[in-house]
């Protein structure tokens, strides 16, 4: 769900494996240009171009090291795609895909219990986005076709590594290993933690804008 610009807040996400995530993409490249909406003003709307599920958004914190230290012991995550569904905003439509999985929100709520968050949305429903889609006032109900789609019914998913992106747009990945392998494979000789992440992500994933895609 959209989260408005005039807010600054961190967010942990799970990148989906590559060819899920271009599975997706390929979805939303199915649906007609007419029927996306976009804002001339705010590139993050549109088709989803980098698919993922978020863990948690809200968070104060830009300091990679204290979620990275948070989540050090985590595995995989695990997550099961149900079906698509929508989220009715103010000016438009939020196809996705609804998701369950125990060790999300088990991770949602260990990052509420010990990090400062802001609930912009108390009540956790894991999701990935497929694309914003306009309002049709002629036909209310017109992304009811899409509805139907079971290609990603039943689709089981291990996510091995989340994506923190801070409040100053730095995005470090935090792979989910464990305790030993995860801190030595978030440093890398004497860099601090997730520098070489950051140069990477910056070109290859995150938000285009200060919220969050597909919240």
């Amino acid at each position: 769900m959209h989260i408005e610009a005039d807010h600054s807040y961190g967010c942990v996400m799970a990148p989906l494996p590559p060819e899920l995530a271009q599975q997706v993409m390929s979805f939303a490249a199915e649906i007609p240009d007419d029927e996306v909406y976009t804002d001339p003003e705010d590139d993050s709307f549109g088709r989803e171009d980098k698919p993922h599920i978020t863990v948690k958004y809200g968070l104060h914190t830009g300091n990679p090291d204290e979620v990275a230290s948070l989540l050090a012991e985590a595995k995989p995550l695990k997550a099961k795609f149900k079906g698509i569904s929508i989220f009715d905003g103010d000016d438009y439509i939020v196809l996705k895909i609804d998701v369950t999985g125990q060790s999300l929100h088990a991770m949602n709520k260990l990052i509420c219990d010990n990090l400062k968050v802001t609930d912009t949305h108390p009540t956790y429903h894991p999701h990935a986005t497929i694309a914003y889609l306009r309002k049709n006032e002629n036909d209310p109900e017109y992304y009811r076709k899409y509805m139907k789609d079971e290609r990603f019914d039943g689709v089981e998913v291990e996510l091995p590594e989340v994506v923190f992106s801070g409040t100053d747009d730095g995005r470090t990945r935090i792979p989910l290993t464990g305790a030993t392998t995860a801190r030595r494979g978030m440093r890398h000789a004497s860099a601090p933690l997730g520098v070489v992440s950051r140069l990477v992500l910056a070109a290859e994933f995150g938000c285009k804008s200060r919220r969050e895609r597909g919240c």
